[in-house]
């Protein structure tokens, strides 16, 4: 078995590279990443690393591309800034929206069946019900929203026209123990797991009643591996179906680092939605890392 990772080198990359490297023995994983986001450092004699953008059309020729039998792509490469998309949307389009287009008229063209694109639910804007259904309509309030709505549009549309087996993956806020501060879905973790390091307030914005769905990057992973050879249906959620308010993950943090809870909260972000949780995901047959649990594993290693 040959598979291609886009993005490979990131966090979600290095979960999904041990879940595959766990679950078949006979794989080799080539991975196309520009390690602008690496966050893994993952090394195995299976795993080969081409250094180059995927959007970039010369990239596909590269011998090691070239000599490859490749069964399987799970396309994660992406521009996830929400502000960067609103300050470059035209950038913000070409790698998500044209480089994704780009990448599956190249599967298509290379009789590639299985293609995994990770969509985001930051193209369904505010929800209009809860949890979040896949079939939840769709109305992006970014350039990134609309961008990776575009990708998710045009990897079904490959499947329901040429009969192929794609499908979208839409993870809902991914953390885990190699996240960085700076990582858009996990922000506010990052934030907080640094407040209680320093034994700080916790500044929160707005009222925090928010909601999210936090889901370990192990689990979408998993997720992912199990989404391979599924054919039911074109869109999956990756969530465990449970909301979490910001307040209480606060709450969690402050428990775990053993430290007072203090709260201070701040102007609200403009534009930020209220409540986002989806439906557990329907390739979840094991139990999810519960959050208590994830998020203690996240404390003790970078409170070393």
């Amino acid at each position: 078995m040959e598979v291609l990772i886009t993005g490979g080198k990131g966090q979600l990359g290095h979960y999904l590279v041990k879940e595959l490297l766990k679950e078949y023995s006979d794989i080799n994983i080539i991975i196309i990443d520009n390690l602008t986001n690496a966050k893994s450092h993952l090394d195995h004699q299976s795993v080969e690393v081409i250094e180059a953008n995927f959007e970039d059309p010369t990239t596909y020729s590269h011998p090691i591309l070239q000599n490859a039998s490749i069964d399987t792509i799970f396309h994660l490469a992406a521009q996830i800034s929400v502000p960067e998309s609103i300050r470059n949307p035209v950038s913000d389009f070409q790698i998500n929206g044209l480089g994704t287009l780009k990448l599956l008229k190249w599967a298509k063209d290379n009789n590639i069946n299985n293609f995994i694109t990770i969509g985001s639910a930051a193209t369904l804007g505010h929800p209009l019900h809860l949890p979040i259904s896949t079939d939840h309509p769709q109305h992006p309030i970014s350039p990134y929203g609309i961008s990776k709505m575009t990708a998710e549009q045009y990897t079904t549309y490959f499947r329901d026209h040429y009969g192929l087996n794609f499908k979208v993956i839409r993870p809902f806020n991914i953390y885990s123990e190699i996240m960085k501060p700076n990582d858009p879905y996990s922000g506010v973790i990052s934030k907080f797991i640094e407040f209680a390091k320093n034994r700080e307030e916790f500044i929160i914005e707005g009222d925090g009643l928010q909601t999210r769905d936090f889901i370990h990057a192990e689990d979408v992973a998993k997720i992912l591996v199990r989404s391979i050879h599924d054919t039911k249906k074109s869109i999956y959620n990756a969530a465990t179906g449970v909301g979490t308010t910001i307040l209480d993950l606060s709450k969690i943090i402050a428990s775990i680092a053993g430290i007072p809870w203090r709260v201070r909260h701040v102007s609200p972000r403009p534009g930020d939605i209220k409540h986002s949780f989806g439906e557990k995901s329907e390739l979840m047959d094991f139990d999810a890392i519960p959050l208590q649990i994830g998020l203690k594993q996240v404390y003790e290693i970078h409170n070393h």
